[in-house]
């Protein structure tokens, strides 16, 4: 098989799986396979040594992890993890993955337990308000008293706020950092050739 002819059948799989930087790839496999004839290689030998299949998991990751870089959310950090590791498939890469995904659960539950508490806090500030209310409106309580009760409620609802847009940033940053470790593993398995 000629360059070309490799090149034209990459391209061809490529498209199947709708990849963006499919021109860049191809660019790619071109200069390297210009630099190992530069080096002497013959380039058919060069081409034989090439795995489709690996190539197509390669360019998986790449997009994986193109999606999680662009779109930091948890299912795009979570995929993009998955499509690495699947491809390594190294025992300590495992292993960090599954304290990766704790992590990620850990958060998650986390963010659900400020939801939940968000929710109590402002129902029971509701239920506390009307309480007021008929206290202040039956007599049983002065209206600085309900005020002050009032007050110390938004001021708690407002850091219960403030802490959950905390957890969600940390969330989206953890999960770009992710992102960005993954190509960065991805390109020093390339021999430090990336296709961006």
């Amino acid at each position: 098989m000629t360059k070309q002819e490799f090149l034209a059948d990459l391209k061809k799989e490529l498209k199947k799986m709708d990849v963006i930087d499919i021109d860049d790839i191809l660019e790619y496999y071109d200069e390297y396979i210009e630099e190992q004839k530069e080096l002497g290689k013959k380039e058919k030998d060069i081409i034989k040594k090439f795995d489709m299949n690996e190539i197509m998991k390669e360019a998986k990751i790449h997009m994986q992890i193109n999606t999680a870089s662009e779109k930091p959310t948890l299912s795009n950090g979570i995929k993009a993890l998955i499509a690495f590791l699947g491809v390594l498939s190294f025992p300590m890469l495992i292993v960090a993955g599954a304290v990766l995904f704790a992590i990620i659960i850990t958060v998650l539950a986390l963010i659900f337990s400020f939801i939940v508490t968000i929710g109590a806090i402002i129902f029971g500030s509701g239920v506390g308000i009307v309480a007021f209310i008929v206290a202040v409106v039956t007599g049983q309580i002065t209206i600085s008293s309900f005020l002050f009760v009032t007050g110390v409620s938004l001021v708690v609802l407002g850091l219960f706020l403030f802490l959950m847009k905390w957890a969600i940033s940390i969330s989206r940053d953890s999960i770009s950092w992710l992102a960005d470790t993954l190509q960065s593993k991805l390109y020093k398995r390339r021999g430090g050739r990336s296709n961006e």
